[in-house]
């Protein structure tokens, strides 16, 4: 037999996180539909991808293949550029920024800021790709549903007037 073969102490730890994995599914999954539904009604939000929610364009699908979703989720910030999104990722105080998504907190990421786009592609095959600035992907943790909610509404609002707000940039104010 070839391969990496896991210590007796990780053999355990599987078993061991096998027994509440059902649980955290479930939690996950909830907490990701609750979350898209308060998004779905949020001024500042433009669209919500979740499978579980039926403004979802493949919903009917989803529903008659599986039961249960994923924890994941993407929306869009309404009328978001690049500096709102930034600035709704500086503002989340629960929701760690991540390059992947997955675990048991709650993540978000933004593509288009770790994405490096080649010279190659075209502004239209970015967005093909999904690559939209205000494009934000969630990954709903096991937190407190409300908890988590009360971290992107404040979040939204920050981000608001992000195009208002000046850095300064040595010895001169700059726009963001």
């Amino acid at each position: 037999m070839t391969g990496i073969w896991p210590s007796p102490f990780d053999c355990a730890l599987v078993i061991r996180s096998l027994k509440t994995l059902a649980l955290r599914m479930e939690r996950h999954s909830l907490n990701a539909l609750l979350i898209g539904r308060y998004l779905e009604k949020h001024s500042r939000v433009s669209k919500v991808l979740h499978p579980a929610l039926p403004s979802h364009p493949q919903h009917d699908l989803a529903i008659s293949q599986s039961y249960g979703h994923a924890g994941s989720l993407c929306f869009y910030i309404k009328n978001g550029s690049l500096q709102h999104t930034k600035k709704f990722l500086k503002s989340l105080k629960v929701f760690m920024w991540a390059d992947s998504l997955g675990g048991c907190e709650s993540l978000a990421q933004a593509p288009m800021l770790w994405f490096v786009v080649p010279t190659s592609f075209s502004d239209e095959e970015v967005h093909d790709l999904g690559l939209i600035e205000n494009l934000i992907r969630l990954s709903c943790g096991l937190e407190d549903t409300n908890i988590l909610i009360e971290d992107l509404n404040q979040a939204l609002v920050a981000c608001e007037d992000a195009e208002s707000e000046e850095v300064v940039n040595g010895d001169e104010k700059v726009k963001v």
